[in-house]
């Protein structure tokens, strides 16, 4: 009988990565911003995922499970490598902008979808790393409240709590850097 139950703990498992593969890639290239960072962190949470799958406890899906362990390995990256947000931010910040806050002419004329992206990421990382992760959970990848909740272990509460001024924040950065008034 133990033997079933981990062939089908195995299975799920096969399933999952074979299902989602991109998923989870296309999470940690956001999260990191390299493309072969994402992908060897996203093996580095297969083989984690798998080395423990004899304490997955189905206290949520399986999925939720591996995109915590994700979380963790982004976190880990983060320490690791010692990535400043304030550098990241004063990169783009110089990419983007003039020394008084303006939109360098490039990218006004240019109205370039990489350009947008650019700009929104830039007010994204602005963001706490919690309402960040929050963000685009909720937004970019579709998950449903308890999905975040779990995987971020908060409340949904703190949840819309969050979401709420995130987006307060997100509108913020927007306004200041397009010079838009709030009339």
């Amino acid at each position: 009988m133990n033997q079933l139950i981990n062939k089908d703990i195995h299975t799920e498992f096969k399933d999952i990565i074979n299902l989602h593969y991109k998923k989870f890639y296309k999470h940690a290239c956001i999260q990191v911003g390299d493309k072969e960072s994402a992908k060897d962190i996203v093996q580095e949470t297969f083989l984690s995922a798998y080395k423990s799958l004899s304490t997955f406890k189905g206290k949520s899906s399986m999925e939720t499970w591996i995109f915590g362990i994700l979380n963790h390995k982004i976190s880990m990256y983060f320490r690791e490598k010692n990535i400043e947000k304030k550098m990241i931010q004063e990169n783009l910040e110089e990419k983007l902008f003039k020394r008084g806050g303006q939109w360098k002419e490039e990218w006004i004329s240019s109205n370039s979808e990489e350009a947008i992206i650019n700009f929104l990421k830039f007010c994204i990382n602005k963001l706490k790393d919690q309402s960040k992760q929050v963000l685009l959970l909720r937004f970019y990848q579709n998950k449903k409240t308890e999905e975040i909740c779990t995987i971020c272990n908060i409340t949904k509460d703190n949840l819309w709590q969050i979401l709420h001024r995130s987006k307060l924040q997100l509108k913020v950065c927007i306004q200041s850097k397009l010079k838009v008034t709030n009339d």
